[in-house]
């Protein structure tokens, strides 16, 4: 399962964390910051505009959860 953890427009605060159960008593998690430069970036360039901009950005943030989580799904038990 992946959530996005402390959203916010703001680089550092956007990470998303994955967890996938591999067996009963063992978790794999993994913490995917692949967009936290992106939007790092995007804020920067746009300066004073980045309030306006910080939907935009959270749309983005909204794809790519769900994308892992998609991909999340085949990491399940019965799905190995």
């Amino acid at each position: 399962m992946c959530y996005l953890k402390d959203m916010g427009h703001w680089g550092p605060e956007i990470s998303i964390m994955c967890t996938s159960v591999f067996f009963p008593s063992f978790f794999f998690a993994v913490r995917q910051e692949v967009m936290v430069q992106v939007a790092k970036n995007i804020v920067d360039v746009l300066g004073e505009e980045a309030p306006y901009f910080r939907n935009s950005v959270t749309n983005l943030m909204w794809e790519l959860r769900m994308h892992m989580l998609y991909a999340g799904q085949g990491l399940e038990p019965g799905n190995l």
